[in-house]
């Protein structure tokens, strides 16, 4: 099995559900709230993810050691990220919202090259308790014509 597809009727994925699981593709479906901590971990083959809006929460190294995984959109609806949810991989993260998720200091210890946020959302996310030591892999994108701004 490379692809899942989780029914709609699916609310909650339980920690660490998919540990180094072999997939590749994933879609999660609407109802669930939170990407529960290490639930993609060493799932080195997974390469893409869609998370919908409506989730609130990234739990701790919930995306560990996705060697695979080269981007990864975070919607608005994302409040807070645990520690290292990108641990040991480094993808560039989308970041849809124009308010920064809380974090902690050091979430990022390892991780994403660049985070990509609104533009309007800039200065914002680079003086966010947290998100402040990451400002040098923090870039505005315009979501709408799906383009870097500098």
């Amino acid at each position: 099995m490379t692809e899942i597809h989780l029914p709609n009727s699916v609310r909650e994925i339980g920690i660490s559900a998919f540990y180094d699981c072999r997939i590749t593709s994933v879609i999660i479906p609407e109802g669930v709230k939170v990407i529960e901590a290490d639930l993609f971990k060493y799932c080195t083959k997974l390469t893409n993810v869609t998370i919908p809006n409506g989730v609130k929460s990234i739990g701790d190294s919930a995306f560990g050691a996705c060697l695979s995984l080269s981007s990864l959109t975070i919607p608005e609806s994302v409040k807070s990220m645990g520690r290292d949810p990108f641990y040991c991989c480094s993808p560039d993260v989308y970041m849809r919202g124009s308010t920064p998720p809380d974090i902690s200091r050091g979430c990022f210890r390892t991780g994403p090259r660049t985070f990509y946020v609104p533009i309007d959302a800039v200065d914002t996310y680079k003086n966010y308790y947290g998100w402040d030591d990451y400002s040098d892999r923090i870039i505005g994108y315009d979501f709408e014509n799906d383009q870097i701004v500098e």
